[in-house]
């Protein structure tokens, strides 16, 4: 389990549910190619940020960025998800989620595409601080150790996530 920000293309200040609606995510959809023809750049940026971050390209529309010390990865398929793992207390969690906050507010410079907190449920725009990633980290890791419902496996958030995990997969599979 991971905490996830997706990164989508926005639209008139749309909520996360309208954008999806309008994408109408399906397996065959490619990253834009200006993305990949620029990963480079995007790439560069992010090792500002955290320094052992590389570029895996899994196949031509495909790029995955990962630090193996922190955990942190960023996956580029359909759209952009940049994750950190649940592993992480006190006062290094709050350092990680800054970064992540961080990060993904870099991206969506360096993408013109709109970063989407889907613990926080709310646009990076409008205004994610480390204190309300925290409490939604908090919450993940204790869904994690405990459901309380079917529907904390069904939110709409972690729905992309498993999308685009599972046609990572599908593409690593038919490689």
């Amino acid at each position: 389990m991971t905490y996830d920000i997706a990164l989508l293309p926005r639209q008139n200040g749309e909520d996360l549910q309208a954008a999806i609606d309008r994408l109408r995510l399906e397996e065959d959809i490619e990253l834009d190619a200006d993305l990949v023809a620029r990963w480079r750049d995007i790439e560069r940026n992010a090792r500002k940020i955290v320094r052992g971050i590389r570029t895996t390209t899994i196949e031509p529309g495909c790029r995955e960025m990962a630090d193996d010390r922190t955990g942190i990865t960023v996956s580029a398929e359909h759209y952009i998800t940049v994750s950190i793992p649940y592993w992480y207390d006190g006062a290094q969690r709050r350092e990680m989620l800054e970064t992540l906050l961080q990060l993904a507010g870099q991206l969506e410079s360096d993408t013109g595409l709109a970063a989407h907190d889907l613990q926080v449920k709310r646009w990076l725009a409008d205004g994610i601080t480390a204190e309300d990633a925290a409490a939604a980290y908090q919450k993940g890791r204790d869904t994690c150790a405990a459901p309380v419902t079917a529907q904390d496996s069904q939110r709409l958030g972690h729905g992309i996530i498993r999308f685009f995990s599972w046609s990572l997969q599908q593409r690593r599979r038919n490689r």
